[in-house]
């Protein structure tokens, strides 16, 4: 959401109005998402309910199985955070050497009728975004 202020074509200027104006493009989108993806337990004071939280994750064993969980999770879950996208493709890759997860994201934007990908890391540092 953004401000922008609209002005009459009075010559007072009294009919200025400000409101909030939706913005639906690629880069908003991208961005939400990945704030999603970057929340940690109880640190949304408005949201408390958001329970999205992968790093829970890697205090566990990293193999494949969970990289199934991971991918099912971000599937089911974030659409619910995010409801402009529409998740066609979600590849989760344990990789046990470096102890971290790729996060590929296929989705569709269906505002601006656009397919999108969004690549990350998932480590100990958190999220790294290629």
């Amino acid at each position: 959401l953004s401000f922008s202020e609209n002005k009459s074509g009075l010559l007072n200027g009294e009919n200025t109005s400000k409101d909030l104006e939706r913005i639906l493009n690629e880069k908003s989108v991208l961005n939400s998402l990945k704030n999603i993806l970057n929340t940690k337990f109880y640190s949304r004071i408005l949201n408390p309910d958001m329970n999205f939280d992968l790093r829970t994750y890697l205090f566990e064993e990293l193999t494949q199985a969970k990289a199934f969980f991971i991918g099912y999770d971000i599937g089911s879950i974030l659409p619910m955070y995010e409801p402009r996208v529409k998740i066609t493709n979600v590849k989760v890759t344990a990789y046990i050497a470096s102890d971290a997860y790729m996060i590929d994201l296929s989705i569709y934007i269906p505002a601006i009728k656009k397919n999108t990908k969004l690549s990350s890391v998932l480590s100990g540092d958190g999220f790294t975004f290629t």
